[in-house]
């Protein structure tokens, strides 16, 4: 977005001094989405104790809160790689918002191992990176998985 546009709506500070926002009044929110070049990067995240995710109203992953999520996608991977790359790519905005949560969350309590994690996790971004996609998924800078 161009300095010169953005600069005439006001900053300010939400929670901590480290959290500025530009405040967009509603009515100007289509011209401002319009004045957006390239794509958004997120770059930090938080995820509060009682985080359930975006929880999806189709296919293997209905119904299910982020934690069943990544359980149920790790299941369909060690049963078919196929059925893993469709999933996954059905529900890319499940993924993609996720992900990050995923990243950081500890599964020891649903007993999947690090290794499992680490490995369902490189699955994720191997078939995000040869899909068609345009864009990345999230490399968060800053984040706090609670």
């Amino acid at each position: 977005m161009q300095e010169i546009y953005i600069s005439r709506f006001e900053r300010r500070v939400v929670g901590g001094r480290e959290h500025e926002e530009f405040w967009i009044p509603a009515d100007e929110l289509n011209e401002f989405n319009s004045h957006i070049e390239g794509c958004i990067e997120v770059d930090a995240a938080y995820f509060g104790r009682g985080f359930a995710g975006e929880i999806p109203t189709a296919l293997n992953l209905k119904g299910k809160d982020a934690i069943k999520q990544f359980d149920c996608l790790r299941i369909i991977a060690d049963y078919s790689g196929f059925d893993f790359w469709c999933e996954t790519y059905l529900q890319k905005r499940v993924v993609y918002l996720h992900y990050p949560y995923w990243k950081e969350h500890d599964f020891s309590d649903i007993r999947i191992t690090m290794e499992q994690k680490d490995s369902l996790l490189n699955m994720i971004e191997d078939r995000w990176k040869i899909s068609d996609v345009p864009f990345g998924l999230p490399r968060l800078s800053n984040q706090n998985a609670e």
